[in-house]
């Protein structure tokens, strides 16, 4: 029984060793979807669009990217302090802010309306027209 725990102290410590002693441009590799955040966030930067950030922890940040580095970017706030966000901590990445279909159907709708119903022909042009009578 003490050989087989010292069996497994003896892998764990080999693995272990290993992991450390890998070359270190294979563990300085970025997985793809890491690398696939950090090309999305340089292509927000270079936009100088508003973004919303979601860490892994579930926390939401809101900001312009202010800088982009290798291991991580500056986001900064409309109001307080910049924060420098490791990529590793990111989970996902999405614009913020524009005009959205909620309100920008309506109004479209509604001044398609208010045209028809100034520049129509009296009967339907009332608001616009008076009445050739």
């Amino acid at each position: 029984m003490i050989l087989t725990r010292q069996k497994k102290l003896a892998t764990v410590l080999a693995a272990v060793f290993l992991c450390l002693s890998a070359d270190p441009a294979v563990r300085a590799q970025t997985p793809p979807a890491k690398t696939a955040i950090k090309e999305e966030i340089s292509g927000w930067h270079a936009k100088g669009a508003r973004v919303q950030v979601t860490l892994t922890s579930g926390r939401k940040l809101r900001g312009q990217i202010a800088r982009v580095d290798n291991e991580a970017f500056v986001l900064q706030p409309k109001s307080g302090p910049a924060e420098t966000v490791p990529y590793v901590m990111v989970k996902q990445v999405s614009k913020q802010g524009g005009i959205s279909k909620a309100i920008l159907i309506p109004a479209i709708i509604g001044g398609a309306t208010l045209l028809v119903l100034c520049a129509g022909p009296y009967p339907i042009g009332f608001l616009c027209r008076s009445d050739p009578s």
